[in-house]
Order: C-alpha cells, then sequence, then structure tokens
C-alpha cells in the first residue's frame, strides 16, 4: 500500500504537470513569505490531481487541478493555497509519512488504524483553524472553498496531504 502511494504520488508530481500563470506564481510566492515559509515551494497546475495537493517534504510541490483557476474564485483559491502551505510550514507530510511507516509496523492493531485515522482527521482540523483566524473576518470564504471542494472531490492516496482530510463539512 505505502509503495503504491508512493509511486501514485510521483506520477502526480511529473505527469501531466506545468507552470501556473505568472499572476498565480508571484501570489504564491507572496503567501509564502507572508506565512514565513523560507524553503524552496514548487506551485504546478496538474491535469491529474482533482484537488490541491502538497507532495513532498525536502522538495514540496504544491499542485492544483488545472480547472481550479477557472472553477475557483481567486479569493477562495487563495485560501486553500493558504491550507496547503500551512502543511509545509508545519512538516505534516513528514508526520504523515511516519504515520504510514507505524502502520506498516502495526498493520495487524485496528486501534493503531484508528488512532491514524483521528490523527489525520485533527490535523486538518488544525490546519482549517488556522486558516479561518488568518481571515477571521472572511471566515465566508474559507467555508465556500470547503464547500467548492466537497463538490468536486475524488479519493486521493494517502500520503498526499489535500485539502481533502475526513468529511469537508463536518471541517465548514
Amino acid at each position: 500500500r505505502l509503495a503504491g502511494g508512493l509511486w501514485t504520488i510521483h506520477l502526480y508530481k511529473t505527469r501531466k504537470v506545468s507552470k501556473v500563470e505568472k499572476h498565480w506564481q508571484e501570489k504564491f510566492e507572496e503567501l509564502c513569505e507572508s506565512l514565513q515559509i523560507r524553503q524552496k515551494v514548487r506551485f504546478l497546475q496538474s491535469k491529474m490531481v482533482e484537488m490541491p495537493v502538497v507532495i513532498g517534504w525536502l522538495k514540496p510541490v504544491v499542485l492544483v487541478p488545472a480547472s481550479a483557476f477557472l472553477q475557483i474564485p481567486a479569493k477562495e483559491l487563495e485560501t486553500i493555497l493558504i491550507h496547503e502551505l500551512l502543511h509545509i510550514k508545519r512538516h505534516d507530510y513528514l508526520v504523515n509519512l511516519l504515520q504510514s511507516l507505524i502502520e506498516i509496523l502495526f498493520f495487524f492493531h485496528p486501534c493503531v488504524w484508528w488512532i491514524s485515522a483521528q490523527t489525520r482527521t485533527e490535523r486538518e482540523f488544525a490546519v482549517d483553524e488556522f486558516v479561518s483566524q488568518l481571515f477571521e473576518t472572511e471566515r465566508f470564504i474559507y467555508a465556500k472553498a470547503l464547500a467548492n471542494l466537497e463538490e468536486s472531490r475524488t479519493t486521493t492516496p494517502i500520503l498526499a496531504m489535500a485539502a481533502d482530510g475526513g468529511n469537508l463539512m463536518k471541517r465548514i
């Protein structure tokens, strides 16, 4: 399962990706700076992913579906990008990988799977809370962005940090 997830993530990162428009790249760099993310984060659009997702830890990449630039209003997409960047700032991808290794070691124990699912859900809630604090006066924008994601939601490999952690309606 882990090897298959890693292979799928590799495909997401290397296949059918392209640079985003200059305007979005500049906005993304501003967001990185405002969140004090010092490491280089690539920002690409993808025809393979259907939801925004963070891939990688040492060389993180934020992938956004190419269609999102047309379907989601700019301010909503900005809140989703902040959400994904916060996963990078918090090193959630590394934590998620370690969590997956623990699942491999204790694959036979149902409590490990339950705790793991709870941890992933709480990690999403924590990032959501931080984003809603940043947009305190405009929380509706973030809630609407999550609702738009719920409409276009599909399964994403578990090793990818995506804005799909659990039921988005609970997060809203």
